[in-house]
């Protein structure tokens, strides 16, 4: 008797142990039944899932997938994971564009030829893929792309975003500026295309790096000269670059980079300080259009070149008839000084220069009177035409006395 009352107890007790027994009345077990692991045996207490969950990993790894970090199909359900707590927030990963995931690099290098030397639909579709791979991207994640390894990226990405540049973007236009100083040639190019966009109040934040680019020796004559047309837009507030533009005008091998110097200074330096370099320039230059380029410069400056009078009438001795006319308006546009300058080349043995001489004198009319004592003797002169513009200027010289 007394067993068969220890074996009635047992099995009471057993009927209430949780997990155990039968189910409750409706038929739902009191507690869900430990699974058994892959080895078939039981499976440990699981351990507190806040203290032992890993550090939360970059959504991709080594080779690029997005999906490296996730089981293969074929392993268990918790072998190398942590099952999802519905208890825990997720996390969104610090923005980081390296870790993104990214076409391999041949396929940046194809896109990238296709767009330079490709048939328009080669270079559609190319256009096309690099836009969509980039739409995910933020404008922050873009910009740091712009200082991506490779170069195949980095054009690619300076393609799209010049595409769709909006000059008002911080963020990008900072990275454009950044990147003048690329090392891919193709790169500083569509950066300084973007830069040039740039309202006015931008652009000057990137006058350092313009001038660097303005004076390396490896990048091409054509940026070179886009850069330094391109400081002389900001005129004064270009002064920093003042130095390296007169290096530039006075040495550089190329004359269309001496030309465009000359440009730049006499927008950007104070009328004394231009007139300065280019009469000093103008007679060491050999290059008769790259002088042409100089006197135009001292004519735009007016009055205050008159300090290069006495350089711009030997220059008129040139054989270059262009160099020559050039010379003449500046001295018409200088106005009043020029007039004695011009009396003394009434006697020039040229009879091109006497011509040219007349011609000035009558173009600066009552301002010439000076000159009408000289023009009367240049009616007596051997050549027909001198005599005819002589009539002609003295006759502007008196019509408005």
């Amino acid at each position: 008797m007394l067993v068969f009352r220890r074996c009635l107890l047992v099995l009471l007790m057993l009927r209430f142990v949780p997990g155990c027994g039968s189910s409750d009345p409706t038929g739902t077990p009191s507690r869900e039944p430990l699974s058994p692991s892959a080895s078939g045996q039981p499976l440990a207490e699981a351990p507190d899932r806040q203290a032992e969950a890993p550090e939360p990993k970059s959504p991709s790894t080594s080779d690029g997938s997005l999906f490296s970090d996730l089981p293969d199909q074929d392993d268990p359900p918790n072998a190398g994971t942590v099952m999802e707590d519905p208890n825990l927030k997720d996390v969104a990963p610090a923005s980081d564009p390296t870790s993104q995931e990214l076409p391999p690099e041949t396929q940046w290098e194809t896109w990238c030829e296709s767009l330079m030397s490709g048939t328009p639909e080669a270079r559609r579709q190319a256009a096309e893929g690099i836009a969509q791979t980039l739409r995910p991207f933020s404008s922050e994640d873009l910009a740091a792309l712009l200082a991506h390894d490779s170069a195949f990226v980095r054009r690619g990405v300076a393609f799209d975003l010049l595409e769709r540049f909006n000059p008002n973007d911080d963020q990008i236009a900072a990275a454009f500026i950044r990147s003048l100083a690329d090392q891919d040639a193709t790169v500083r190019h569509i950066a300084l295309t973007a830069v040039r966009r740039l309202p006015h109040d931008k652009l000057v934040t990137a006058l350092e790096p313009l001038t660097s680019l303005m004076i390396s020796p490896a990048e091409s004559s054509a940026n070179r000269i886009a850069v330094i047309r391109l400081i002389a837009s900001m005129q004064s507030q270009a002064q920093d670059a003042l130095p390296l533009l007169h290096e530039l005008l006075r040495t550089d091998a190329d004359s269309a980079v001496r030309s465009a110097s000359a440009v730049a200074i006499a927008r950007v330096a104070d009328p004394p300080q231009a007139v300065q370099w280019l009469q000093g320039a103008l007679a060491g230059e050999p290059d008769p259009a790259v002088r042409t380029v100089f006197v135009v410069r001292l004519g735009r400056i007016g009055t205050p070149a008159a300090a290069a009078l006495d350089e711009l009438s030997e220059t008129l001795r040139t054989e270059d008839a262009e160099l020559q006319r050039a010379v003449i308006d500046a001295m018409i546009a200088i106005g009043k000084p020029s007039v004695p300058h011009l009396i003394l080349l009434l006697d020039a043995s040229d009879v091109a220069i006497r011509r040219l001489a007349v011609f000035a004198l009558g173009n600066l009319g009552p301002t010439a009177a000076d000159a009408a004592e000289a023009l009367q003797a240049r009616l007596q002169d051997q050549d027909g035409e001198v005599r005819q513009l002589a009539e002609i200027a003295l006759a502007r010289i008196a019509s408005s006395r």
